[in-house]
């Protein structure tokens, strides 16, 4: 685990890589603690070089790279509200794919 100290207003950058071509999804979370209970929510997906979004992050968050390579979770414009523990996962298949209707 990394630790990312910055100041507000700033740009971020968090990279995440991994060595196996047989992931092609790269997906990324934040995770808060909320009145001593733990969340995690997805911001978004990296499907090759195709970033997709969540609805709740798309305004200053970006995801670059490569998901089978080296992928890079960007935060434009920090603010307090964004101080979390970022995770990234490597998978076989997206979020909306892995549960089934």
């Amino acid at each position: 685990m990394h630790s990312l100290q910055t100041t507000e207003h700033r740009e971020a950058h968090l990279d995440c890589h991994h060595g196996d071509n047989n992931y092609p999804y790269m997906l990324w979370y934040q995770q808060k603690d909320k009145g001593g209970q733990k969340t995690m929510e997805l911001i978004g997906i990296l499907h090759y070089i195709n970033p997709t979004l969540e609805k709740n992050y798309i305004t200053r968050f970006n995801l670059t790279g490569h998901s089978k390579a080296k992928a890079t979770l960007v935060i434009s414009d920090i603010n307090p509200t964004d101080s979390a523990v970022y995770h990234c996962a490597a998978s076989q298949h997206s979020a909306a794919n892995s549960f089934p209707h």
